[in-house]
């Protein structure tokens, strides 16, 4: 995705998304971070400890698009409004990323434009990850939108499931560990 918005725009996707989402959206403590970023300033940018200090802990693998994201919890909030005024995207792009996808082979794709779709709750969508020491979990329920919004820097963000389960009408099956291709049915 990154390469596309890259080439497409001509911006690097550190750049674009400053531009474009985060700025109008007033996402102010929100980055992209790559390895080209280390040289820039983050006012809200947090170091690791270590025995000797202060930690610089940049090294991201090169890996972009699929990470490499760092916000607040309230600007995540900001996010959300937007997806609701329909800022970023209209609602019927909206409607197609929230719904399966039916594949070439025939099968349904219960991930949708970067959001996992879950088919015991319908109205569930959701993302979660975790980069270099930061675990966060978004969900969603779109029939009332409301949202739940979790973000750690403490272990693996197991307890974002017990959460996450309160949050839900109906217990969603355990899908940590789940391929893309465990996603189709």
């Amino acid at each position: 995705m990154a390469y596309i918005i890259e080439k497409l725009s001509n911006q690097s996707l550190e750049e674009f998304s400053k531009l474009h989402i985060f700025k109008p959206l007033g996402m102010n403590n929100t980055r992209v971070f790559t390895i080209l970023s280390k040289g820039n300033t983050f006012p809200s940018r947090v170091y690791g400890q270590s025995n000797n200090g202060m930690d610089d802990l940049y090294y991201l693998e090169g890996v972009t698009g699929d990470g490499a994201v760092y916000s607040t919890a309230n600007d995540l909030l900001k996010w959300h409004s937007g997806l609701q005024s329909n800022t970023l995207l209209s609602k019927e792009e909206l409607n197609k990323a929230f719904k399966p996808t039916l594949l070439n082979n025939g099968k349904l794709s219960y991930y949708g434009f970067g959001w996992f779709l879950h088919p015991q709750s319908p109205n569930i969508i959701g993302h979660a990850g975790n980069w270099v020491g930061f675990n966060n979990d978004y969900v969603r329920n779109i029939a009332d939108d409301s949202v739940l919004i979790m973000l750690t820097n403490k272990g693996g963000g197991d307890n974002f499931w017990t959460l996450r389960e309160r949050f839900i009408p109906k217990p969603l099956q355990d899908v940590r560990f789940r391929t893309a291709e465990q996603f189709m049915i």
